[in-house]
């Protein structure tokens, strides 16, 4: 059923081209079709069949609802099948620059095009739609269904530049179109420029109507445009399916197809008419019998446009003798002799091939088409035309002059009405302001019509006065052969060395225009832009040859001396008689040498004819220019008002006018005009320059005008100007001339905008739809739909108050829509609105005409709460309260819309949600505080708990200086007199000698605690080792006490008792060293003493606040600990050495004891990589690093002579393990080779390094506290008191004297010169003791 029903389309689409083809019925050989005989003497051809350019941009306008009054088509290019395309003709794109008109292809240019192959995918590829215009926005997908990435577009792109449909000179003439698509992926409208597009279609259901058009403001109905043709891809998407686009569905509705459907090509485009006279059905003959005929209603029109310069030739006609005379120009191309009319029934036309001169006349036009009337010329239309590269040129007839008010002209009666005839005088004489002479004054000119040797339109202008009243044409009649002086003349390859004086191409006079010419002071800069050049011809009497020059002011010709007639114009065809020209005034120069002279040269002679004189002579200079006449609306000879005060006046004959140019975009305003109520109603522009208002007529009798000056919205009524001028009879404002102007005083040039008539239709409501309401983080709207009689914006665009592109949250938006009433309608002062079936919030009708309706919306959602951050700890000073934390006055909010970040919050200091805070006390503190958020009015909380917590830190308070004692704690031979200090200001020190720790209580010392309050007494007992033990605290009110610091006192001070015979009082020469062991090991202590009868007592201090104590049995110069535990670690030991002769004490030396760090078994051999064997120089500042292998993780430990280092006397990191030995601990060891062990859990590895003497140290050698050996203090011996812990007794060998001598320890030097000392001293005592007593025996 569907394919019968396709085949039958086809069918009767093949019908209905036969009979258009029939359309144009021509006369045949042999005889003429008979036209029915009008009443009268004919009209003229109908614009259907006969269009000019005007009516190609005004006459075929479809209406609001896509119906036109008149339907026109035109002939333009051809389609697939190499037959002329139709095209409808649908007038004028105001957003398409200068002459123009929109065309529609009347049927398919080609068939069976997808509008896209693939309908699957989304296309991701950009340069697809690379040229597509998101004003800014970057797409990087969109749909199938995507017009300016389409298979469509390309297709239609080709197109325009295939000769097969349009030739070279066709596509020359084809303006690129920007429309408007929907982009349905990414919800936005984008642009497209081209030559061919595809019309705009709705998605609304059964919709008949399609739009063409910059805008779419071409409307195009079903039933005037597409009832009857195949289906055709429009460039719109479907909105609800990215696979399918709209296409026309024959006979019936725009419907969706899928993107690969196979549809037709039926586009529109846009012709210029810029070099277009008109469009004709009327056919030129291709051959040499005539042809005319009938010309059907609806047959296509071809355009013809300006043959100028294309040498086709002359025609003119004289209605009163009938005659068309034919000249044929030099063209290769055939010439066709074309006159169209119309009987008052049909048009018809009349058209025979021209091969020279010839004259037709109408009674031959009348027979040949059986007519019974005669032919009205005058109501015809007649040209001559050719074609090439599928293009028709046309030159008009010379029209018949006849009579008009030479006080306002349009353009084209500025190019036609004045042209004087070939004796010199003519039908109308008219004259034109233009620049200013030498006086300063305004100069006339003569207005002489239209050049055809100079492009465009344009009207030659003759000088009605001298501009300069004296001038030479040349200083000197002497030949010139300076060829720079001629250099701009065209010879046409001609070379010339020298000419006359009188030569005007090198002459003082042209010198003198073309300075004219750019001189500001004759023309300003905008008058000389509306001069154009002319190339005028002039004889060169001394080479006898022709040449050209280019000016755009040049002296005028003449053909001899004795002339009454002088040339103007580019072909000298422009002829002016001294009677209606210059039969007054100066002489003037001419540019034509007198024949026969070589000094002289031809000037008019007022009042009679042609004169010469020597060129050093003077005359005046009154010469032509042309004018460009395109930007020029009309002249008239009505003034302007200079004010607000109304000037009526009656205009003179003869009066000249001013040339107003066209004002489009000076914003000058608009003007309105009512015949019926007679209101003239002006709105005035933003323009700076003052704007006014003129009306100007003719009562029957005389011109007239009326100005004012306006300066804003303002009514005239035509009864206020009938008043002013005291006319007797109402006007007609139809039948007057109205307009607004404005005159650029640096310019000197008047431009006007023309009045418009007022509609005739008001539109007193309109209806706006399809506006999506504004919805939060949602793009806004941008278009809205209304469909109201009268309104051409069907799609107006939204303007949103505030400005967003996305709407906001919680915010109030207010839409603003502008429509534009279509020509004869208007929007009355009173006009409503609704919006969406709601009125509107504003109506307010503009001052240009257009409707602007304002609807506020509903404010949108707030903002949803979604969580609140919890600000972060602080801390603070001890004692702050909380009004002084500066607790954070706001916290961070998240949103779902980001539209908040923060939000005020009230801390709870009563209730702590953890922890407390007491400002009097002075340790640390902390305490966790709740917050209730207030949440801002624009976010709704969405169940979010509005409460938060803040944790504060409380510092502690500062902590007083520990005590200082001055002299530092130690062992001395004298009393002292210790000074105690804290280094913080105001700060009270206790203390106690007898080892307890102070006591204060409320404030006050108990029991033995004292009140530090000057220094305190160290004393001593001769002979003795007294040892003090002071303790002391420093405390400061709002700190906290200080460290109890402990300092220990010993004074040594040496026995007066004589020197008893024979006993060398003991003195300690090695001093015991400090020890470090493991849990389990045994510790050994040792000195070196000299002296006699010695006894030896070492002694313990447990740090348990008893000081010394004796160890039982420990009696030898060598003690060793039982095996100590941890508890033993920091004990102190000494040893007392006595005789009769006096006591020494022993250095103190420490017990360090360590936890067990022996690898375990099936230990790793690890390495030492960096360092070993190194050395060390006494007291110097560096430290030693040395790198073993094994990782960082598994360090334990490091032993220095098998002995473990405190960790304080070193520092290790990672690579792989480096241990780095402080400077003052190596101080301590003494000079010599040292073992150094690094121990890991699983493995250790050693390796030696030396201490070396430095050059300025002590050779002595120093314990592991930093001591010297020697020690000069005389000892007390203690009280015996028990061994330490399980103390094991003595060891270590004695010898007779009890002294126990210990063999150096590992890393000691020899010590040679020790021992030669100690036999010296013993040999010395020995012979002593044998002296005294050999003394007493011999006594």
């Amino acid at each position: 059923m569907m394919k019968l029903k396709h085949n039958f389309k086809k069918g009767m689409a093949l019908v209905l081209s036969l009979v258009m083809a029939a359309g144009l019925v021509p006369a045949m050989s042999g005889g003429a079709d008979t036209v029915q005989a009008a009443t009268g003497t004919g009209t003229e051809p109908s614009v259907s069949a006969y269009a000019t350019k005007d009516q190609l941009m005004t006459a075929f306008n479809p209406d609001s609802n896509g119906n036109a009054t008149t339907i026109g088509r035109l002939v333009f290019g051809k389609n697939s099948s190499g037959n002329a395309q139709e095209w409808y003709i649908l007038g004028k794109d105001t957003s398409v620059s200068g002459d123009n008109t929109i065309i529609f292809a009347a049927s398919p240019i080609a068939t069976g095009q997808k509008f896209e192959d693939d309908w699957r995918n989304n296309k991701t590829e950009q340069n697809l739609w690379s040229d597509c215009n998101y004003n800014g926005t970057s797409i990087t997908e969109v749909f199938a269904n995507h017009y300016g990435a389409s298979d469509l577009r390309v297709a239609l792109k080709n197109m325009a530049m295939n000769t097969s449909y349009f030739t070279t000179a066709e596509q020359g003439l084809m303006n690129p179109t920007t429309v408007t698509t929907k982009d349905t992926k990414n919800n936005v409208t984008y642009t497209t420029t081209d030559k061919l597009y595809a019309l705009q279609g709705d998605n609304v259901k059964e919709s008949s109507k399609l739009w063409a058009g910059t805008s779419n403001s071409t409307v195009l109905a079903r039933s005037s445009y597409w009832s009857s043709r195949d289906e055709f891809g429009l460039r719109s998407p479907d909105n609800h399916d990215c696979s399918r686009t709209l296409l026309t569905a024959p006979g019936g509705y725009v419907s969706s197809y899928g993107v690969d459907y196979d549809g037709a090509v039926q586009p529109a485009s846009n012709l210029n008419l810029s070099s277009v006279l008109f469009a004709s059905a009327a056919k030129a003959t291709s051959s040499s019998p005539a042809e005319l005929g009938t010309i059907a209603s609806g047959t296509a029109m071809t355009l013809r446009l300006d043959g100028t310069g294309k040498n086709i030739g002359t025609v003119e006609y004289s209605a009163t003798t009938g005659d068309i005379n034919v000249v044929r120009g030099s063209t290769s191309q055939p010439v066709s002799l074309v006159v169209q009319g119309n009987d008052g029934t049909q048009d018809w036309f009349y058209s025979k091939q021209i091969t020279g001169t010839e004259t037709i006349n109408a009674s031959d036009i009348k027979s040949a088409l059986g007519m019974t009337s005669d032919i009205d010329l005058s109501a015809c239309k007649i040209w001559l035309e050719i074609t090439e590269d599928n293009v028709s040129y046309a030159v008009n007839t010379e029209d018949e002059i006849e009579k008009i008010n030479t006080t306002y002209v349009t353009r084209d009666e500025l190019m036609t009405a004045f042209k004087p005839e070939a004796d010199g005088t003519a039908t109308n004489y008219g004259k034109l302001v233009f620049g200013k002479n030498i006086s300063d004054e305004a100069q006339e000119w003569y207005i002489l019509g239209k050049d055809k040797g100079v492009l465009g339109d344009n009207t030659i202008i003759f000088a009605a006065s001298p501009i300069v009243y004296s001038t030479q044409f040349e200083s000197s009649g002497i030949n010139k052969n300076d060829v720079s002086l001629w250099s701009d003349c065209n010879y046409g390859g001609v070379s010339v060395t020298e000419v006359f004086a009188n030569h005007y191409g090198a002459s003082n006079l042209r010198g003198e225009l073309k300075t004219m010419a750019k001189n500001t002071s004759y023309f300003t800069a905008a008058e000389q832009d509306l001069m154009n050049n002319t190339t005028v011809t002039t004889k060169d009497t001394k080479n006898r040859n022709n040449y050209t020059t280019t000016d755009k002011l040049y002296a005028l010709a003449a053909d001899s001396y004795r002339s009454s007639t002088i040339k103007a114009g580019s072909d000298n065809s422009t002829v002016l008689a001294t009677s209606n020209y210059w039969n007054s005034g100066d002489a003037f120069w001419l540019r034509s040498p007198r024949d026969g002279f070589a000094d002289a040269a031809l000037l008019t002679s007022s009042g009679s004819w042609v004169n010469g004189k020597e060129v050093y002579d003077y005359g005046a200079v009154q010469p032509a220019s042309n004018l460009n006449l395109s930007s020029v609306l009309f002249a008239s000879a009505a003034t302007a008002a200079s004010s607000d005060t109304a000037v009526a006046k009656t205009i003179a004959s003869g009066e000249a006018m001013t040339l107003r140019l066209d004002g489009t975009g000076k914003n000058i305003g608009t003007v309105t005009y009512n015949a019926t109520t007679g209101d003239i109603k002006v709105v005035r522009g933003d323009t700076s320059q003052p704007v006014s208002l003129v009306v100007q007529g003719n009562d029957g009798t005389n011109d007239w005008y009326y100005s004012k000056q306006i300066a804003g919205p303002e009514t005239v009524n035509a009864s206020d100007i009938k008043s002013a001028l005291s006319l007797t009879s109402d006007i007609d404002l139809s039948a007057c001339k109205i307009w607004l102007e404005i005159t650029d005083s640096t310019e000197n040039l008047t431009y006007a905008v023309n009045a418009t008539e007022a509609a005739t239709n008001n539109i007193t409501s309109v209806a706006i739809t399809d506006i999506d309401t504004p919805a939060a983080n949602t793009a806004l709207d941008t278009s809205a739909s209304c469909t109201t009689t009268g309104v051409s914006s069907t799609t107006p665009q939204i303007t949103w108050t505030p400005n967003d592109t996305t709407a906001g949250y919680n915010t109030s938006y207010t839409a603003s829509i502008t429509l534009t009433a279509d020509t004869d309608y208007e929007f009355t002062d009173s006009t409503t609105a609704t919006v969406l079936g709601n009125s509107a919030t504003s109506v307010t009708k503009n001052a240009d005409g257009t409707l602007t309706v304002t609807y506020a919306f509903p404010a949108t959602a707030k903002d949803k709460l979604t969580s609140i951050t919890a600000p972060q700890a602080i801390t603070v000073a001890n004692g702050t309260a909380y009004d002084a934390m500066n607790l954070p006055a706001t916290v961070n909010i998240v949103t779902e819309g980001n539209t908040a970040s923060s939000a005020q919050v009230t801390w709870d200091t009563t209730t702590p949600a953890g922890g407390s805070y007491d400002p009097a006390v002075l340790t640390q503190q902390t305490v966790t505080l709740n917050g209730m958020v207030d949440c801002p009015n624009s976010i709704d909380a969405n169940g979010v708990s509005l409460t938060t917590t803040i944790t504060i830190t409380i510092s502690a308070a500062g902590i007083v200086g520990a005590p200082i004692a001055n002299p530092t704690a130690g062992t001395y031979s004298e009393n002292q007199s210790v000074a105690l200090t804290s280094s913080t200001v105001g700060a009270t020190i206790y203390y106690t000698t007898d080892g307890s720790e102070p006591t204060i209580t409320g404030g006050a010392p108990d029991g033995t605690t004292q009140q530090y309050t000057a220094p305190i007494a160290v004393t001593g007992i001769e002979g003795q080792s007294i040892t003090t033990t002071i303790k002391a605290i420093a405390v400061n009110n709002g700190m906290q006490d200080s460290s109890v610091e402990t300092f220990i006192y010993t004074i040594k001070q040496d026995s007066q008792t004589p020197d008893v015979p024979g006993v060398t009082a003991p003195s300690i020469t090695t001093q015991p060293d400090n020890a470090t062991v493991k849990v389990g090991e045994t510790a050994t202590f040792t000195i070196a003493v000299n002296g006699t009868d010695l006894t030896y007592q070492w002694q313990i201090d447990r740090n348990d606040g008893n000081g010394w104590v004796n160890i039982d049995g420990a009696t030898a110069t060598s003690y060793t600990t039982s095996t100590v535990d941890i508890s033993c670690n920091g004990f102190k030991y000494q040893c007392v050495v006595s005789n009769s002769a006096g006591t020494d004490t022993s250095n103190t030396a420490v017990l360090t004891v360590t936890e067990n760090t022996t690898p375990a078994p099936g230990s790793v051999d690890y390495e030492i990589l960096d360092g070993a064997n190194t050395s060390w120089e006494q007291n110097s500042d560096g430290s030693l690093s040395i790198r073993g292998s094994g990782a960082i993780s598994k360090f334990m430990g490091v032993k220095v002579d098998g002995n473990l280092v405190d960790v304080k006397n070193y520092t290790v990191k990672e690579g792989s393990t480096i241990v780095t030995l402080k400077a003052d601990y190596l101080n301590t060891l003494s000079v010599g080779n040292h073992t150094f062990e690094i121990i890991w859990t699983d493995g250790t590895a050693s390796t030696r390094f030396t201490v070396s003497k430095s050059d300025s140290g002590s050779d002595e050698p120093k314990d592991n506290d930093g001591n010297n050996g020697k020690n000069d203090n005389t000892n007390n011996t203690p009280a015996t008191v028990p061994e330490d812990k399980n103390n094991n007794g003595t060891s270590g060998s004695q010898t007779d004297d009890n002294q126990q001598i210990t063999a150096p320890k590992t890393g000691d030097n020899s010590h040679t010169v020790l021992w030669i000392s100690l036999l010296g001293v013993s040999l010395a005592g020995l012979l002593s003791m044998i002296y005294v007593r050999k003394k007493k025996e011999n006594e």
